[in-house]
């Protein structure tokens, strides 16, 4: 948050810096698709296992890298969901570590197994941007339904994410959000699919490169 006018205040969730970077660093990963597939499996493997790594060591030096130092709890659970406890906003170098380095160790995976069981995850990578903008309002409007139907039309049904108020019996258990995030993933499958074979169906529209 910044206060460039007195009275006025800027809070950026997504500064430009690093997301530039990661933006980049995608980009520049598509030259190893142009490698033969050996070639291209190795590096990915190195790069995946070399960015844990780090985050791994800076980490546990416990003085750079995060605003958030991780310390010993009261048991391992918990002292492992310290470590790994990362600050994503804005993203901290030990954040990018450990999702990129584990990204990357998902790609490596995925091009070493047979594709068709993966064809879910690349229907939805395939459309990045349209999966983003669809999955909040998609998830806004079912967090309004279930509102609704729990509290009926309250004062916090439409008002933004991280409200200090609330009924005490509004939320669901764990299981309960477990069941509604898969819906929510298989509904938006099924929407990015059908924007796959639309964008196949026309591609002289430019636009549709962009989603």
């Amino acid at each position: 948050m910044i206060e460039p006018i007195s009275g006025f205040r800027l809070f950026i969730l997504y500064p430009l810096i690093p997301w530039i970077g990661v933006m980049a660093l995608g980009y520049a990963f598509g030259t190893l698709f142009e490698m033969e597939k050996e070639r291209r499996l190795q590096l990915l493997i190195n790069i995946g296992l070399s960015t844990i790594a780090a985050f791994i060591i800076i980490r546990a030096i416990n003085i750079y890298g995060d605003p958030n130092p991780w310390s010993i709890q009261s048991n391992f659970p918990n002292t492992l969901l310290s470590f790994i406890d990362c600050h994503k906003y804005p993203p901290s170098l030990l954040y990018l570590l450990i999702t990129l380095g584990l990204a990357i160790l998902l790609l490596y995976c995925l091009e070493k197994t047979k594709i068709r069981y993966f064809k879910p995850l690349i229907i939805l990578g395939q459309q990045p941007l349209f999966f983003y903008v669809i999955h909040i309002y998609l998830i806004h409007l079912t967090a309004i339904l279930f509102a609704l139907y729990r509290s009926g039309i309250e004062p916090f049904t439409f008002s933004q994410v991280g409200i200090s108020w609330k009924p005490k019996e509004f939320g669901y258990d764990l299981q309960i959000v477990y069941l509604i995030w898969l819906l929510i993933t298989f509904l938006l499958y099924i929407i990015c699919d059908w924007f796959a074979k639309y964008k196949k169906k026309h591609r002289g529209k430019w636009w549709l490169n962009y989603l």
